[in-house]
């Protein structure tokens, strides 16, 4: 675990986030293209889904070990907190993903640096 700064979350990678009352996937902008088709079965960042459900995001898990994985992650993370926290996809670039995520981070001495005003 680590606190959120914007530093922290680089745009060649997915991280999840957990404020006590969601879950969140943050999607950066230069994931590599396997891990889009892994997680979001998309081949461009462009094409990601933020409506995406949970159900359909996990649906083939028997078949996916990664996104096995990443499921079993979030329902522990529920397990320890609130067992029934919405999940909700972030993009980096994203008007509101923006918002969401600058509203969740502690400030650090590069906040300046990535403060943008979407």
């Amino acid at each position: 675990m680590e606190t959120l700064s914007r530093g922290s979350l680089r745009s060649d990678g997915i991280f999840l986030i957990y404020n006590g009352l969601q879950v969140f996937i943050w999607v950066g902008s230069q994931v590599d293209p396997s891990y889009l088709q892994q997680f979001f079965q998309i081949s461009q960042f462009r094409d990601l889904n933020l409506t995406l459900t949970e159900e359909h995001m996990f649906a083939d898990t028997t078949n996916n070990p990664l996104l096995a994985t990443v499921y079993s992650i979030i329902n522990n993370v529920r397990y320890q907190g609130l067992p029934f926290a919405n999940l909700q996809i972030l993009a980096e670039g994203h008007q509101v993903s923006e918002r969401i995520v600058r509203s969740m981070m502690m400030l650090d001495a590069n906040y300046f640096l990535y403060a943008k005003d979407y």
